[in-house]
């Protein structure tokens, strides 16, 4: 399985890197390129949106959903009704607030 993580740090990337349930994923984190870009690049089975910022996790998840319907998964700190749904509506397919076990994942 192969698995795009966009974050704005590494804490999820090195939570999975770590976790003996993801050895045989390969985890892929690059902030620096345009998620059109990275989709092409990966073509992931999955893509998993950790961000703090709700603009940015909205941007993200209407850019991946509009060249691709490859499963998103949002990790995020709020809990914000408006902001969950608002996310679903962008594309997302789960949302979990952080922090978020790896067994759950």
């Amino acid at each position: 399985m192969n698995i795009v993580i966009f974050e704005e740090g590494f804490a999820v990337k090195t939570q999975l890197n770590s976790s003996p349930e993801f050895n045989n994923f390969v985890i892929k984190a690059n902030n620096n390129q345009p998620p059109i870009e990275i989709l092409q690049k990966y073509n992931p089975d999955l893509v998993i949106l950790a961000s703090n910022s709700s603009t940015s996790s909205l941007q993200i998840c209407s850019e991946v959903r509009a060249i691709s319907f490859v499963p998103i998964l949002v990790l995020s700190v709020t809990n914000n009704p408006d902001i969950v749904e608002q996310t679903l509506d962008a594309g997302a397919d789960k949302f979990l607030q952080k922090p978020v076990p790896v067994k759950v994942l």
